[in-house]
């Protein structure tokens, strides 16, 4: 404080009129720039929206030098359709990737309101990088679930009834001039592939028979 009010009374030496000014009602972060969507969203109602609004960065107000930013919470919102906006509704939290960050972000879900195309979905944040305060209309990945396992073809994965009436899970390998039936443990189905807990039975560098129409089950259980 004390090099402070040393730096205040020098400054004060120098002050000269100034050509304007510049007042707030409160203190806060000052933030040298104004994109207009202040104009466009009510903040105190952000939890509300139904729609995204059209900011227009050309409409800010061009008399203003800067924006005082009350506190460092940001919000984030989008659209999404209804089915994802009900997988978000039950997350407390989720992770994030922004082009204006190198690593995820763990933001909170504050609301997911719906409307006539799905749903609007609003983050939120305490993030006191600016970069996150400059950030306006970006680009947002949303990580719902991390799985880590092998990615394998979905057309590779095959459900097998056993001779006790239960079903599993299984893939054919390729091993020489032969094929071997694995049973495998299944984390995520996708439409386009699947998530397989590696372990002692598929391993990285297996060779998985994708799409395989004429399987002879006679080699299904054959062994090295």
């Amino acid at each position: 404080l004390s090099s402070y009010n040393n730096e205040l009374s020098e400054l004060t030496k120098s002050l000269v009129s100034p050509i304007a000014t510049d007042t707030a009602n409160c203190a806060g972060y000052f933030v040298n720039f104004t994109d207009g969507s202040e104009t466009a969203v009510d903040y105190k109602n952000v939890l509300s929206l139904t729609a995204i609004p059209e900011i227009n960065e050309q409409e800010s107000n061009a008399n203003a030098v800067g924006k005082i930013v009350k506190t460092a919470k940001s919000y984030i919102a989008f659209q999404v359709d209804a089915d994802t906006g009900e997988r978000l509704s039950r997350k407390s939290t989720v992770d994030i990737k922004m082009p204006t960050f190198s690593d995820r972000l763990t933001v909170t879900v504050e609301a997911v309101n719906e409307n006539e195309n799905g749903c609007v979905v609003i983050l939120s944040t305490m993030s006191e990088n600016l970069l996150m305060l400059t950030a306006r209309q970006t680009d947002v990945c949303v990580y719902f679930d991390d799985y880590t396992g092998l990615k394998v073809d979905i057309k590779a994965v095959r459900t097998v009834k056993n001779e006790d009436g239960t079903t599993e899970n299984g893939v054919y390998v390729q091993v020489g001039k032969y094929i071997k039936y694995k049973k495998v443990d299944v984390l995520y189905f996708g439409d386009e592939f699947a998530i397989i807990k590696a372990g002692d039975s598929l391993k990285i560098k297996d060779e998985v028979v994708i799409g395989g129409n004429a399987v002879d089950e006679r080699v299904r259980n054959w062994t090295l």
